[in-house]
């Protein structure tokens, strides 16, 4: 029997964080519940950052910077891929479809 060459493999499979990711969220709402039950007045200065309708906060601005964060990539990614917008990361430049078929 003649050996293969070795080859390396393609699949690369999930990377750290996605693999850790489920554990990463679980951490943070634990630490986030033992926070709020151990010192309560932590979570006071963030409420303040809240947009308030009446007595009661509607938008809370940490939360939003932090989802905006969370989901730009995400979201640029998605368009990159389906849309053909971008020509590339290190481009600069806005390419358009149509461009993009001439």
């Amino acid at each position: 029997m003649a050996d293969k060459p070795s080859q390396p493999s393609q699949d690369k499979g999930l990377s750290i964080f996605a693999k850790y990711l489920t554990v990463g969220v679980i951490l943070c709402i634990a630490g986030g519940t033992l926070l709020g039950k151990t010192a309560p007045g932590f979570a006071q200065r963030p409420d303040g950052l809240a947009i308030y309708v009446g007595n009661a906060p509607m938008v809370s601005i940490p939360i939003a910077v932090c989802l905006f964060f969370m989901m730009c990539p995400i979201m640029v990614k998605t368009c990159q891929k389906t849309q053909g917008w971008f020509s590339g990361p290190a481009s600069g430049r806005i390419v358009s479809p149509a461009q993009k078929a001439s």
